[in-house]
């Protein structure tokens, strides 16, 4: 399952960083779009500002993803997940 693994989160996270690249290059166009023809300009700028924050966070995320997965960290790894660790503790409960 490792040998999969791998390539697949590289894959995924090269489509995620893809994707925002598209949303930040058009979202002038998808805010036209989605706008009415009568749009006031204060409409326009709380499109604007909403798009813009949503694209930082996506590059927020984005960047957490490539530092994971530059240090080889993973929520697969027992150690950093909750659901492992709760496992660990009740393995050393039943050996006491």
């Amino acid at each position: 399952m490792d040998n999969q693994m791998i390539p697949t989160r590289f894959l995924l996270t090269m489509a995620h960083f893809i994707a925002v690249l598209m949303v930040f290059y058009t979202k002038q166009n998808n805010i036209a779009n989605s706008l009415a023809s009568d749009a006031t300009s204060g409409e326009y700028n709380a499109a604007t500002s909403s798009v813009l924050a949503a694209v930082w966070l996506a590059i927020l995320c984005l960047s957490l993803e490539f530092l994971g997965m530059l240090l080889g960290v993973s929520l697969f790894m027992r150690s950093l997940n909750g659901y492992g660790q709760s496992d660990e503790r009740e393995e050393e409960a039943a050996m006491l």
